[in-house]
Protein backbone atom coordinates (compact mmCIF):
# COMPACT_ATOMS: atom_id res chain seq x y z
CA UNK A 1 0.00 0.00 0.00
CA UNK A 2 1.18 3.73 -0.61
CA UNK A 3 -0.93 6.63 -1.18
CA UNK A 4 -0.24 8.95 -4.13
CA UNK A 5 1.43 12.93 -4.00
CA UNK A 6 -1.80 14.19 -3.99
CA UNK A 7 -3.02 11.76 -1.35
CA UNK A 8 -0.24 12.32 0.96
CA UNK A 9 -1.14 16.33 0.26
CA UNK A 10 -4.18 15.90 1.42
CA UNK A 11 -3.37 14.15 4.75
CA UNK A 12 -1.20 17.10 5.19
CA UNK A 13 -3.68 19.40 4.97
CA UNK A 14 -6.01 16.85 6.93
CA UNK A 15 -3.48 17.14 9.70
CA UNK A 16 -2.97 20.65 9.56
CA UNK A 17 -6.53 21.55 10.11
CA UNK A 18 -6.68 19.34 13.40
CA UNK A 19 -6.90 15.89 12.93
CA UNK A 20 -4.21 13.48 14.60
CA UNK A 21 -2.87 9.97 13.99
CA UNK A 22 -1.69 7.60 16.69
CA UNK A 23 -0.11 4.55 16.03
CA UNK A 24 -0.02 2.06 18.88
CA UNK A 25 -1.75 1.08 21.54
CA UNK A 26 -3.16 2.54 24.26
CA UNK A 27 -0.75 2.11 27.03
CA UNK A 28 2.57 2.77 24.68
CA UNK A 29 1.67 5.03 21.18
CA UNK A 30 2.72 8.17 19.57
CA UNK A 31 0.72 10.78 18.11
CA UNK A 32 1.23 13.01 15.57
CA UNK A 33 -0.14 16.02 14.87
CA UNK A 34 0.15 19.81 13.86
CA UNK A 35 -0.15 22.51 16.75
CA UNK A 36 0.11 26.18 17.10
CA UNK A 37 2.10 26.02 13.33
CA UNK A 38 4.41 23.56 14.22
CA UNK A 39 4.82 19.40 14.05
CA UNK A 40 5.13 17.47 16.89
CA UNK A 41 5.46 14.01 17.97
CA UNK A 42 3.99 13.39 21.37
CA UNK A 43 4.94 9.68 22.80
CA UNK A 44 2.77 8.01 25.59
CA UNK A 45 4.88 5.18 27.56
CA UNK A 46 2.77 4.03 30.48
CA UNK A 47 1.62 7.53 31.54
CA UNK A 48 4.44 8.86 30.60
CA UNK A 49 4.04 11.64 28.16
CA UNK A 50 6.70 13.21 26.28
CA UNK A 51 6.29 16.13 23.49
CA UNK A 52 8.71 16.23 20.61
CA UNK A 53 9.31 18.55 18.09
CA UNK A 54 8.86 17.30 14.45
CA UNK A 55 8.69 18.08 10.88
CA UNK A 56 7.25 18.03 7.62
CA UNK A 57 9.85 15.63 6.43
CA UNK A 58 9.17 13.53 9.64
CA UNK A 59 5.56 12.87 8.69
CA UNK A 60 6.01 12.74 4.83
CA UNK A 61 8.72 9.78 5.83
CA UNK A 62 6.19 8.18 8.29
CA UNK A 63 3.15 8.31 6.01
CA UNK A 64 5.43 6.63 3.38
CA UNK A 65 6.50 3.90 5.96
CA UNK A 66 3.11 3.21 7.55
CA UNK A 67 0.28 3.95 4.71
CA UNK A 68 -1.73 2.61 6.58
CA UNK A 69 -2.15 4.13 9.81
CA UNK A 70 -3.03 7.63 7.77
CA UNK A 71 -5.93 5.42 5.57
CA UNK A 72 -8.91 7.26 8.01
CA UNK A 73 -7.16 10.79 8.10
CA UNK A 74 -6.99 10.44 4.11
CA UNK A 75 -11.06 9.23 4.29
CA UNK A 76 -11.87 11.87 6.60
CA UNK A 77 -13.42 14.34 4.04
CA UNK A 78 -15.21 11.60 2.20
CA UNK A 79 -16.86 10.80 5.79
CA UNK A 80 -17.76 14.12 6.41
CA UNK A 81 -19.61 14.34 3.00
CA UNK A 82 -21.23 10.83 4.34
CA UNK A 83 -22.47 12.56 7.10
CA UNK A 84 -24.07 15.53 5.88
CA UNK A 85 -25.75 13.61 3.07
CA UNK A 86 -27.19 10.84 5.30
CA UNK A 87 -28.30 13.23 7.60
CA UNK A 88 -29.57 15.37 4.98
CA UNK A 89 -31.66 12.11 3.35
CA UNK A 90 -29.88 12.56 0.46
CA UNK A 91 -29.64 8.53 -0.35
CA UNK A 92 -27.21 8.47 -3.67
CA UNK A 93 -24.91 11.03 -2.31
CA UNK A 94 -24.35 9.34 0.92
CA UNK A 95 -23.81 5.61 -0.99
CA UNK A 96 -21.16 7.60 -3.39
CA UNK A 97 -19.62 8.90 -0.18
CA UNK A 98 -19.56 6.12 1.74
CA UNK A 99 -17.59 4.38 -1.67
CA UNK A 100 -14.75 6.72 -1.21
CA UNK A 101 -14.63 5.79 2.67
CA UNK A 102 -14.50 2.11 2.07
CA UNK A 103 -12.18 2.16 -0.70
CA UNK A 104 -9.19 3.14 1.66
CA UNK A 105 -10.28 0.15 3.89
CA UNK A 106 -12.03 2.15 6.19
CA UNK A 107 -15.30 1.78 8.08
CA UNK A 108 -15.83 -1.51 6.07
CA UNK A 109 -18.05 -3.46 8.00
CA UNK A 110 -20.11 0.41 9.54
CA UNK A 111 -20.32 0.75 5.30
CA UNK A 112 -21.69 -2.39 4.78
CA UNK A 113 -24.98 -2.08 6.87
CA UNK A 114 -25.19 1.74 6.15
CA UNK A 115 -25.14 1.42 2.38
CA UNK A 116 -28.18 -1.60 3.19
CA UNK A 117 -29.69 0.91 4.91
CA UNK A 118 -29.45 3.39 2.15
CA UNK A 119 -30.53 0.99 -0.47
CA UNK A 120 -33.30 0.06 1.79
CA UNK A 121 -36.42 -0.81 0.63
CA UNK A 122 -35.42 -1.14 -3.37
CA UNK A 123 -32.85 -3.74 -2.20
CA UNK A 124 -32.92 -6.16 0.04
CA UNK A 125 -29.61 -6.58 2.25
CA UNK A 126 -27.23 -9.57 1.31
CA UNK A 127 -27.44 -12.69 4.08
CA UNK A 128 -24.25 -11.50 5.29
CA UNK A 129 -25.64 -7.65 6.37
CA UNK A 130 -28.19 -9.55 7.97
CA UNK A 131 -26.00 -11.22 10.22
CA UNK A 132 -23.99 -8.19 10.78
CA UNK A 133 -27.14 -6.16 11.43
CA UNK A 134 -28.13 -9.09 14.06
CA UNK A 135 -24.36 -9.43 15.45
CA UNK A 136 -24.39 -5.86 16.03
CA UNK A 137 -27.94 -5.56 17.30
CA UNK A 138 -27.43 -8.52 19.62
CA UNK A 139 -24.13 -6.96 20.91
CA UNK A 140 -25.40 -3.26 21.61
CA UNK A 141 -23.42 -1.52 19.20
CA UNK A 142 -25.54 -0.60 16.49
CA UNK A 143 -26.21 2.69 18.50
CA UNK A 144 -22.29 3.40 17.24
CA UNK A 145 -23.02 2.39 13.27
CA UNK A 146 -26.10 5.55 13.60
CA UNK A 147 -23.97 7.95 16.01
CA UNK A 148 -20.70 7.53 13.94
CA UNK A 149 -22.64 8.05 10.50
CA UNK A 150 -24.12 11.21 12.73
CA UNK A 151 -20.92 12.59 13.51
CA UNK A 152 -21.72 11.72 17.76
CA UNK A 153 -25.07 14.23 17.47
CA UNK A 154 -27.11 13.95 20.43
CA UNK A 155 -29.77 15.66 19.65
CA UNK A 156 -33.18 15.79 20.34
CA UNK A 157 -33.78 15.77 16.09
CA UNK A 158 -31.25 13.26 15.83
CA UNK A 159 -32.73 10.55 18.14
CA UNK A 160 -35.74 10.69 16.35
CA UNK A 161 -33.83 9.89 13.31
CA UNK A 162 -31.57 7.19 15.44
CA UNK A 163 -35.68 5.73 15.92
CA UNK A 164 -36.12 5.23 12.17
CA UNK A 165 -32.79 3.90 11.62
CA UNK A 166 -33.68 0.93 14.47
CA UNK A 167 -37.44 0.60 12.78
CA UNK A 168 -35.83 0.13 9.86
CA UNK A 169 -32.97 -2.15 10.87
CA UNK A 170 -36.16 -4.19 12.28
CA UNK A 171 -37.93 -4.53 8.99
CA UNK A 172 -33.89 -5.49 7.26
CA UNK A 173 -33.66 -8.20 9.37
CA UNK A 174 -36.55 -8.94 11.60
CA UNK A 175 -36.80 -9.26 15.27
CA UNK A 176 -33.42 -9.84 17.01
CA UNK A 177 -32.21 -8.93 20.42
CA UNK A 178 -30.93 -5.97 21.54
CA UNK A 179 -33.47 -4.06 18.66
CA UNK A 180 -35.90 -2.77 21.77
CA UNK A 181 -32.78 -1.59 23.68
CA UNK A 182 -31.65 0.68 20.84
CA UNK A 183 -34.81 1.94 20.38
CA UNK A 184 -34.87 2.89 23.72
CA UNK A 185 -31.50 4.58 23.70
CA UNK A 186 -32.62 7.00 20.34
CA UNK A 187 -35.86 7.32 22.56
CA UNK A 188 -34.58 8.89 25.36
CA UNK A 189 -32.45 10.78 23.12
CA UNK A 190 -35.55 12.48 21.43
CA UNK A 191 -36.81 13.18 24.68
CA UNK A 192 -40.08 10.37 25.23
CA UNK A 193 -39.05 8.77 28.15
CA UNK A 194 -42.22 6.76 28.48
CA UNK A 195 -41.94 5.54 24.65
CA UNK A 196 -38.23 4.31 26.00
CA UNK A 197 -39.26 2.66 29.38
CA UNK A 198 -41.69 0.44 27.09
CA UNK A 199 -39.06 -0.37 24.94
CA UNK A 200 -36.63 -1.77 27.88
CA UNK A 201 -40.02 -3.66 29.50
CA UNK A 202 -39.96 -5.15 26.24
CA UNK A 203 -36.47 -5.83 25.35
CA UNK A 204 -36.28 -7.39 29.26
CA UNK A 205 -39.51 -9.40 28.53
CA UNK A 206 -37.65 -11.15 25.03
Amino acid sequence: MSWSALEVEAILQELRAGATVQIGGSRCHTVYAYRDGAWVQEDFDEGYVEVRPSSDAAIRERIAGQPEEFAEVLAAPGWRRFSAAFLAGEREVAREALRSVTAYGCRVKEGQILDAVLAWPEAAPSEEVVQLVRRELDGLTAYHVFMGATGWDRSPACGVKGVAFANQLLAMVGPTPGFYYLRATFHEQAGDQAAAERDIREELAQ
